[in-house]
C-alpha cells in the first residue's frame, strides 16, 4: 500500500494520531517536540468538519486553514505538493458540483456496513 494511501485511509477512519508520521512518510517536515500539539490542531480541525456535506464546506477556508496550520506549525512540505494542492482544489470544485451532499464521513459507515 502506498504511503499516500494510508495517509488517505488514517484521515477517512479518524486516526489523528497517526496523521503526523504519515505526512512526514510523505516528506512533511515538522518540529518533533510540537507533535502533541499538531495531533491537538487536527483534532480541532476534525472537529469543525466532520459530518459536513461537501456543499457545507468552503474548499476556500479549508485551505486557508490548512496553510494556516502549515505556518503555525513550522511545517515544511516538498515542493512537490503544490501540485497536488491544485488537484485537491480542482477535485473539491468538481465534487460540489456534482454532488454537493456526499459525506466521507457517511460514506465510511455505509460501506463498513456491507
Amino acid at each position: 500500500m502506498s504511503k499516500l494511501t494510508r495517509l488517505f485511509i488514517d484521515a477517512v477512519n479518524e486516526n489523528v494520531e497517526v496523521l503526523p508520521r504519515r505526512l512526514a512518510d510523505l516528506g512533511v517536515r515538522y518540529p518533533r517536540e510540537r507533535e502533541a500539539e499538531f495531533i491537538t490542531e487536527l483534532h480541532g480541525v476534525y472537529a469543525r468538519y466532520y459530518g459536513a456535506s461537501v456543499r457545507e464546506i468552503d474548499p476556500l477556508e479549508v485551505f486557508r486553514e490548512a496553510f494556516a496550520l502549515i505556518y503555525a506549525m513550522n511545517l515544511r512540505l516538498p515542493t512537490r505538493y503544490v501540485l497536488l494542492d491544485k488537484a485537491i482544489a480542482t477535485v473539491s470544485s468538481v465534487g460540489v458540483d456534482l454532488y454537493p451532499d456526499f459525506n466521507v464521513f457517511e460514506w465510511r459507515s455505509h460501506t463498513r456496513a456491507r
